[in-house]
């Protein structure tokens, strides 16, 4: 009889996990379908906002031609009447240019002569700086070498105390 239950409740539980497994499949099959549900749904919308605006770039394109054609039109009319005042301008454009352009070169000279102020100052500044670095370099070195010595004398010492209390030493024969 205990074997009968056994095998019932064997068989109720392998039932059991099998309606799960289907319950876990269906789960992700509708997970799927609401995934791609939402992916067609972006992909419309997306789609959508691509539209309106390639139509809206489309416009705005249209309108920059216009405007720009008015004012090509505009220029030309422009440029007839400007000829006189455009060599006007011209006359004191290279006043001035020749002006600025003494300025500029007076500019560049003090700008060299400070650049090389400053190198040479950076440069003796880093020279110092490296010397002091070889200075604190040399007085580690110093100091780790009378380290090294004083270990190694404390370590003889210890050993030729440890060899004084070992019985049956060479010195003790």
């Amino acid at each position: 009889m205990g074997a009968a239950v056994r095998w019932d409740i064997a068989r109720e539980e392998e039932k059991f996990k099998k309606t799960e497994e289907l319950k876990d499949e269906l789960k992700v099959m509708q997970d799927r379908a609401e995934f791609k549900d939402g992916l067609e749904q972006l992909i419309q919308e997306n789609l959508h906002t691509e539209i309106v605006k390639e139509l809206r770039d489309k416009k705005q394109y249209q309108e920059f031609k216009r405007a720009h054609k008015k004012a090509q039109k505009q220029e030309e009319l422009q440029k007839t009447t400007d000829g006189y005042l455009d060599q006007k301008d011209f006359s004191e454009w290279t006043v001035q240019n020749k002006r600025v352009q003494m300025q500029e070169e007076q500019r560049m000279l003090v700008e060299a002569h400070l650049d090389t102020k400053n190198f040479y100052q950076e440069y003796k500044a880093q020279e110092k700086a490296r010397k002091d670095m070889e200075e604190k370099e040399d007085r580690f070195e110093a100091e780790h070498k009378d380290l090294q010595l004083a270990f190694f004398k404390a370590s003889q010492e210890r050993e030729m105390a440890m060899d004084a209390l070992e019985p049956g030493t060479p010195s003790d024969v």
